[in-house]
């Protein structure tokens, strides 16, 4: 499969992404994190009702798991103001 192709597929596209995003989160990378998560979304708007069911509760994931990222960078760089 090439990029291309993946491009006018939402799904595989959508997959990817998520994928790449959680990778990102993993490694502590919130600045690829979050372009992946933003990449992310127009394509999962693409998706049906049945397809972004299988994919909301990795979502849910992926939301927090940013949400606590950015509270860890943030705490990080408050430690280096004080």
């Amino acid at each position: 499969m090439g990029s291309s192709e993946s491009i006018f597929n939402p799904w595989k596209k959508s997959l990817e992404l998520l994928q790449k995003s959680q990778r990102a989160v993993q490694r502590n990378n919130l600045d690829f994190a979050l372009i992946y998560y933003e990449e992310f979304k127009p394509f999962y708007a693409q998706l049906s009702r049945e397809q972004q069911g299988c994919l909301r509760s990795s979502l849910e994931d992926l939301q927090y798991c940013l949400a606590m990222l950015q509270l860890a960078h943030l705490r990080e760089r408050l430690k280096h103001v004080r």
